[in-house]
């Protein structure tokens, strides 16, 4: 492991965003040849918002991975995320749950984000129509966010 700001040290980004990353360590970096992709798995002990994941990613692609024509793709794992009940990370972290939602299907933000999300017996309730495309949908979305949060866990 070496801290972020250790392997990123040309990284010129604002005194905020460099804030929110003082205590992020890098633990791998994969690259995917085919897919152009840098996959950056990361370990943090406060949560970062999917806005501030973005912006890194951004300087990253344009100052370290654009010469080589890749794409960094940060996967970051919540060091002490078993001290926080699921109604609080919904509390602290829900909107940045529903803006990525959003950049995957502007579509699926619109149907499954009009209403605040609830929890109820440590489970996650959304509120939607009930339809044959937002069932589809919904299992999708959960299957999406279920593949990637294990993907990490298990490395």
């Amino acid at each position: 492991m070496i801290d972020f700001f250790e392997a990123f040290e040309e990284l010129q980004i604002s005194e905020e965003l460099r804030k929110c990353y003082e205590k992020v360590v890098v633990e791998n970096i994969n690259i995917s040849r085919t897919k152009k992709l840098a996959f950056i798995y990361c370990r943090s002990g406060q949560l970062l918002t999917y806005k501030q994941i973005k912006k890194m990613e951004e300087q990253l692609e344009k100052q370290v991975f654009a010469r080589n024509g890749f794409t960094p793709k940060l996967q970051v794992f919540f060091e002490n995320q078993e001290n926080y009940t699921i109604k609080e990370i919904i509390d602290i972290y829900e909107d940045s749950i529903m803006d990525e939602i959003c950049d995957i299907s502007i579509v699926d933000y619109h149907e499954f984000c009009r209403e605040p999300f609830c929890v109820k017996d440590n489970k996650i309730l959304i509120s939607y129509e009930d339809n044959f495309f937002t069932k589809e949908r919904s299992l999708m979305i959960l299957q999406e966010y279920s593949s990637s949060r294990k993907e990490y866990d298990m490395k």
